[in-house]
C-alpha cells in the first residue's frame, strides 16, 4: 500500500505532507493544501524533515521531474536525484541524520532488488554515495517496507 507522512516545519509554521506520488503544503494550518511536487502518477513518495526545517522528498519514478529533492525552509526546493540513479523502480523511502543534516540515507526498491544510497550535502557540492549490501533488505521486516 502508500505510505502517507505529514511534517510541520519549525522555519515557516506551514505543513507538509506526502500522499499518493505527491508532495502538499498548507500555509494556513491544513484548512487548504496546495501541491509543490509531483502529479500524483504514482501512490508511492515519502518525506523527512529535521528539526532544523532541512527537508529531503523522494518522488516515485511516474512523477516526471526527478526523483530526490532538498529544501532548507519548504518554498525553495532543490533536485539532487544523482545521475546514476536506477530508471526502473518503485518506492523510496528517505531519512536524515538528525544530528547532522547535511547527511540522509535513501532505500529504493527496484523489483525484487533494493538500491540503498548516502547522501552528503556540502558546501561545495552535493556527494551521493551507493551502498550496494542491502543484505538487511531480504528479512522479513521488508513486509513494512
Amino acid at each position: 500500500g502508500s505510505e502517507m507522512c505529514i511534517r510541520d516545519s519549525p522555519i515557516t509554521g506551514h505543513i507538509f505532507s506526502a500522499s499518493y506520488g505527491s508532495i502538499y503544503r498548507s500555509k494556513n494550518e491544513g484548512e487548504t493544501w496546495e501541491v509543490i511536487m509531483g502529479n500524483g502518477n504514482d501512490r508511492y513518495c515519502d518525506l523527512a524533515m529535521t528539526s532544523n526545517g532541512v527537508m529531503i522528498a523522494g518522488l516515485s519514478r511516474n512523477e516526471n521531474q526527478g526523483t530526490v529533492f532538498r529544501s532548507n525552509d519548504g518554498i525553495i526546493w532543490e533536485d539532487i536525484t544523482p545521475t546514476v540513479f536506477p530508471t526502473n523502480y518503485g518506492r523510496i523511502v528517505v531519512d536524515i541524520f538528525e544530528s547532522n543534516d547535511s547527511i540522509a540515507y535513501f532505500l529504493a526498491s527496484n523489483g525484487d532488488d533494493h538500491i540503498f544510497l548516502k547522501y552528503k550535502y556540502s558546501s561545495t557540492g552535493k556527494l551521493w554515495f551507493s551502498k550496494f549490501n542491502t543484505e538487511f533488505c531480504k528479512s522479513s521486516f521488508l513486509i513494512a517496507f
